[in-house]
């Protein structure tokens, strides 16, 4: 048995690819029971991980849409002016748009808005647009980060987020990095964008106590 009562080795064989497990197989010298351990914990840190990432995430892009609107319009994102910073924004949001097409809904600010990717929101932050959106206006979408405020740190740590998301997303182990630092990072960026939004995550959060749940080699599940 692997990982679970009734299981056989063909079983096991079945469901989960070498390719698949590998990484953890590795990690667990070959011991297949282990391996499979640690996988069923990877999915729930990695699910619990994400759900910080997606109050992150929305609050984000709401601060952006907020600061944006104020600046060009509530339809900031069809604007020449910002559409001509960068040629990737107007694919992104076209393709966005085509997909609430498809969905039979209308296009509106806040459809728009929710279907834009969280790469495409830390991309804001990118050196390029200084003088144009930091400047003007997502200085104060991040409005309780730490004076001074440095807009090359805020991209960084934006990005750093993003690459975990992805991971997760594409159900990529996550177990090997310092997660308790991953955690922290996102309550230290959702503190520069709400005062109330960190002690709600922490609230909330299950990733400490699966912290405490990694399961060690030879540990039966």
């Amino acid at each position: 048995m692997y990982g679970y009562p009734g299981w056989s080795q063909s079983d096991f064989d079945d469901v989960f690819s070498s390719d698949r497990l590998g990484t953890y197989l590795t990690a667990r010298g070959g011991n297949k029971n282990d391996a499979l351990a640690l996988y069923a914990w990877n999915i729930a840190i990695s699910n619990a991980m994400f759900a910080v990432i997606c109050g992150v995430e929305i609050a984000l892009r709401n601060a952006c849409h907020r600061e944006l609107s104020a600046y060009l319009s509530l339809t900031w994102y069809d604007t020449a002016s910002f559409l001509s910073l960068d040629v990737g924004f107007a694919k992104e949001i076209s393709k966005v748009k085509s997909r609430i097409r498809a969905d039979g809904k209308s296009v509106t600010p806040g459809r728009v808005v929710a279907g834009l990717t969280f790469g495409f929101w830390a991309n804001l932050f990118g050196k390029r647009y200084r003088n144009s959106l930091w400047v003007n206006a997502l200085n104060n979408a991040v409005r309780h980060y730490p004076p001074p405020q440095k807009r090359t740190d805020i991209n960084a740590k934006l990005k750093k987020i993003n690459r975990l998301r992805n991971r997760i997303a594409h159900h990529e182990p996550i177990f090997s990095r310092s997660l308790k630092d991953d955690f922290e990072l996102l309550k230290e960026v959702a503190g520069w964008l709400s005062p109330f939004l960190p002690p709600w995550l922490q609230y909330h959060n299950r990733c400490e106590n699966l912290l405490l749940e990694l399961p060690l080699p030879h540990q039966k599940f």
